[in-house]
């Protein structure tokens, strides 16, 4: 019964912070850019019978909703296949990504097509044609959105053009941590956890392992809003549900229901956060980290 619970609270945590940083890759600079873009250029060529629309003005309009929904559809697969096969490596999560992602937008838009553009069968692709453009405009997505920082970088060494490049006031600067790591900007990371020599660094979908001190990781998050809660352990502090204080071994509980054990030496640094207090009802077990790291 409680592997069954901790199986169900590990899935749906997976599936929110799946979507949390779909939505967050969606609202991305160079993601709008992309977008701006490509339904610029497509309401001009008019593929798919968008060219039948009384003016270029309603085609633009009709492209940015079928791009904005092919987008989102896409962040939102590419999320929840990272969250659930990513530990099998990026090629598989690629190879697992393509077919999904590719056959849900060929879905999406040919439901557009039919049911808010009315397109008639005749001018309407096949759900086949329809799929082998998806891809390509996939793969080309995909090439322009990774050239893109490193043509923003070109242009601003060369000094031909200096313009602030300033990210959405939603996403905080990306710490050195993350960018020593090639941690998306806007994706959280939310516990940092010593191993030996090494750091596990947690994202909400991902952990990555780095050779480093602790101490050093922690400075290195710089702005990053946490608390340190143990000698092995810090949490970002928007990734807190609460803390269990009144107990043997006080511990704070994490968004994603991982527990992490609070030191004496740290109780009152975690106290003075003024995190919400619960109360250990069905949840009864120790932290589950406590036996990997100590006390």
């Amino acid at each position: 019964m409680s592997d069954a619970r901790d199986e169900s609270r590990s899935f749906s945590s997976k599936v929110r912070c799946a979507l949390k940083n779909a939505i967050s890759s969606t609202l991305d600079r160079h993601t709008l850019g992309i977008w701006a873009v490509f339904s610029a250029l497509a309401a001009f060529s008019g593929p798919f019978g968008t060219y039948q629309n009384n003016s270029y003005f309603s085609a633009l309009l009709a492209w940015t909703v079928l791009l904005a929904c092919a987008i989102a559809v896409a962040f939102v697969v590419y999320e929840l296949c990272r969250a659930f096969v990513l530990h099998r490596g990026e090629a598989f999560l690629n190879c697992v990504f393509f077919p999904i992602g590719s056959i849900a937008i060929t879905l999406v838009v040919d439901l557009l097509l039919i049911y808010w553009l009315e397109r008639p069968e005749t001018i309407r692709p096949g759900l086949f044609s329809l799929w082998v453009s998806v891809v390509a405009i996939m793969l080309g997505v995909l090439l322009v959105r990774n050239k893109m920082p490193q043509f923003s970088s070109a242009i601003s060494e060369s000094g031909a053009v200096q313009l602030p490049l300033s990210e959405p006031a939603s996403l905080p600067p990306q710490s050195r941590l993350a960018q020593r790591l090639d941690i998306p900007q806007g994706t959280r990371i939310i516990h940092i956890s010593a191993n030996g020599h090494f750091v596990d660094v947690q994202t909400c979908t991902k952990t990555h392992r780095t050779r480093m001190r602790f101490s050093d990781a922690v400075a290195e998050l710089d702005e990053t809003i946490g608390i340190t809660v143990h000698r092995s352990h810090w949490v970002h502090r928007d990734a807190v549900r609460g803390w269990v204080p009144n107990v043997a071994k006080p511990y704070v509980v994490l968004e994603n229901e991982v527990k992490i054990p609070v030191s004496k030496t740290y109780f009152a640094n975690v106290e003075a956060a003024k995190l919400t207090e619960l109360t250990e009802l069905e949840d009864t077990d120790p932290p589950e980290r406590e036996a990997a790291f100590g006390s």
